[in-house]
């Protein structure tokens, strides 16, 4: 199925020009900048940019999206300490209104889960688009530096998921753990790998390749002994490498979890 609008725009205006809404969704390993279309949940994307921490660690917005810029709302969340120091540039530069999330537990969503103060904003976000955006039970899977499986039930509540390594992570795990396994530097555009590797390198890449799919696919069905039938989406940066390796259908919005931080200042202004 695919995203339906949530409600009508409320969004301000500049003479006959709607006025977009900026969102920053700052991950483990990247920051993305969104510029939807006006401030709703179901908007149209009108631009997207990403850059690695690691390129500009003291500057992670690498927007420069000047001081005099219009926009109905600006939007962070956060899962690293990035995000604060953007969201202090973005006030200080002026930008308003500038809401930020950072804590699972003062995200403006209902929570079935112990220690709310742990989930990662960006889970939530991402079960909160999805939710507004279909009223229905979701599993959300997000393939980042980690992979997380999630479910947000028909009332809106977050009722939890799994978290694994993502698609890097276990390549450099391996490294990492080991006294002469290699790097391997995982292409999340490699068509399929099939076994058997052979090499060390071919059997590492192989199998995570063949493996991790299998391992969501696994988690997915898991959660949907609790579930029931619902909505299923993906997001996140190997989000397409997921899709094609899984056995599931999945509804795959590039930008759902920034979607999900706009809808949270949405909830917080209405």
């Amino acid at each position: 199925m695919a995203p339906a609008p949530a409600g009508p725009c409320s969004c301000n205006s500049i003479g006959a020009r709607l006025l977009p809404s900026l969102v920053f969704d700052v991950g483990n390993t990247t920051v993305t900048e969104v510029t939807f279309s006006t401030n709703d949940v179901g908007a149209s994307v009108q631009a997207t940019r990403t850059v690695s921490h690691a390129e500009d660690p003291d500057s992670p917005t690498l927007l420069d999206a000047g001081p005099s810029t219009a926009a109905d709302l600006w939007v962070v969340g956060s899962v690293h300490s990035a995000g604060t120091r953007l969201l202090e540039r973005l006030r200080s530069a002026g930008r308003s209104p500038c809401h930020g999330y950072f804590r699972g537990d003062r995200f403006p969503m209902k929570l079935g889960v112990r220690h709310g103060e742990t989930v990662g904003v960006d889970r939530l976000a991402g079960c909160l688009a999805a939710f507004q955006m279909t009223r229905v039970a979701n599993i959300v899977v997000d393939l980042g530096t980690a992979i997380t499986v999630d479910w947000v039930d028909g009332d809106g509540s977050f009722q939890g998921g799994a978290i694994v390594p993502g698609l890097q992570l276990c390549a450099d795990a391996l490294r990492q753990g080991t006294d002469r396994l290699p790097r391997i530097e995982m292409d999340p555009a490699h068509a399929p790998c099939h076994l058997p590797g052979k090499d060390t390198s071919e059997a590492i890449r192989h199998g995570i390749d063949a493996g991790l799919p299998g391992l969501v696919d696994r988690l997915i069905e898991d959660l949907q002994a609790s579930t029931g039938p619902c909505s299923m989406w993906v997001t996140g940066g190997d989000a397409a490498w997921f899709r094609q390796r899984s056995r599931h259908e999945l509804v795959h919005d590039p930008v759902l979890v920034a979607r999900g931080f706009l809808a949270a200042a949405l909830e917080e202004t209405s």
